[in-house]
């Protein structure tokens, strides 16, 4: 039986509440040694913004999408508001439409790390139903839990 895409809409929204103009250093290196940790444990494969290359991952910011025909939009977040080509706001918005494509679980776990590291300076909320973030909070949960132990939890503060 063809897989089927989901054409309906799944965009996720993080909202970060910049402090000193960009997210702290140490803070956002933590962060993404948890989306590598998450990328080598999931089976679940990402790309590049193209879908082609590798999922990039350095000190400054995360990029991501789907693998192939599974990709749709790049989850991107940066740690300095002049990548992100911002000059010093308090807030920024950005959102990622998966199309509840594989990847979604990947993306939904991320923004969940990166709620999980930066508390309430991030804030998530979604165009989609709870149940397709179901997936993400599992493997999120798996990630802190293998990184920080069993008595950490995943948040669950996703709005709509």
């Amino acid at each position: 039986m063809e897989k089927t895409k989901d054409t309906m809409t799944t965009r996720h929204y993080w909202e970060i509440k910049y402090d000193h103009n960009d997210l702290d250093k140490e803070k956002f290196k933590k962060f993404t040694e948890y989306v590598e940790h998450l990328l080598r444990v999931t089976t679940i494969p990402t790309a590049d913004w193209e879908g082609a290359g590798e999922s990039e991952i350095d000190q400054d910011y995360i990029s991501l999408n789907g693998y192939g025909e599974d990709a749709c939009e790049t989850l991107r977040i940066d740690r300095l508001q002049a990548i992100a080509g911002l000059k010093s706001i308090y807030k920024w918005k950005d959102s990622c439409n998966t199309h509840n494509r594989p990847y979604n679980e990947v993306v939904t776990a991320i923004l969940l790390v990166f709620k999980h590291v930066f508390k309430d300076q991030v804030m998530l909320s979604s165009e989609s139903s709870h149940y397709k973030w179901g997936d993400g909070y599992r493997l999120a949960q798996q990630v802190i839990e293998d990184i920080e132990g069993p008595h950490y939890t995943v948040t669950q503060e996703v709005t709509k």
